[in-house]
């Protein structure tokens, strides 16, 4: 879903990476300065609750190698990977970064998985945000904050490129544009070598009930 917004409202993005057809990732480099960034990842590790959450491997319940918060509007239950999470409330910090985003990508996002990344053994592996409840082309913009991490991509169709890789600093903003998620994977991958936290926020759109009707 997006916004109405007026050209006035959106800023230009420091670098696009077109991937192929009509699918496309936006980098914001510096979308937060420095101190903005050093001061709403403190707020983010003081102020959120996180769960650690497993999934069915082999008919064993594994722990996920980094922690989670699901916040979101109280329709935005999510489930993936066997994994159920319930909204908690929006934090002042976060629905700030939330508005945004909103303004500079046009979108209008009202629910966010943000993971915390503890050190370079935590990781995420290669997925697409595709579920049917966010909708058909969903976009899904990614703020990172703390150490910065590789965020590689693979084309879904076996047998053509080789993953590229984006490299998440410190205050940077991608947004997966409409049409990415049907198209490629991406992952986060274990760098033992890092040492530092990250946190990473994925801001996604769900539709309310009665949307979900009307398009189902």
């Amino acid at each position: 879903m997006r916004l109405n917004t007026t050209a006035k409202d959106h800023a230009e993005p420091s670098k696009t990476i077109h991937l192929m057809g009509s699918s496309s990732i936006t980098e914001y480099t510096g979308f937060w300065s420095s101190d903005s960034a050093d001061d709403i990842l403190g707020q983010l590790l003081s102020e959120l609750t996180w769960r650690t959450d497993c999934i069915n491997l082999f008919g064993k319940r594994i722990p996920i190698p980094r922690l989670q918060c699901w916040m979101g509007e109280p329709h935005c239950d999510y489930k993936y990977s066997g994994i159920s999470l319930a909204p908690m409330p929006w934090v002042p910090i976060v629905a700030r970064i939330r508005d945004r985003i909103n303004t500079i990508s046009g979108e209008a996002f009202n629910c966010v998985l943000i993971n915390q990344y503890r050190n370079g053994f935590d990781s995420n592996g290669w997925h697409a945000d595709d579920e049917k409840i966010l909708g058909e082309s969903p976009a899904i913009a990614s703020a990172s904050f703390g150490a910065t991490r590789s965020f590689q991509l693979k084309p879904k169709r076996k047998g053509t490129d080789k993953p590229s890789t984006i490299y998440l600093a410190h205050g940077s903003l991608i947004v997966m544009n409409p049409g990415f998620q049907e198209e490629w994977l991406h992952q986060i991958p274990k760098e033992k070598q890092i040492t530092g936290a990250r946190l990473n926020l994925t801001f996604r759109y769900i539709p309310p009930p009665l949307s979900r009707l009307e398009i189902g």
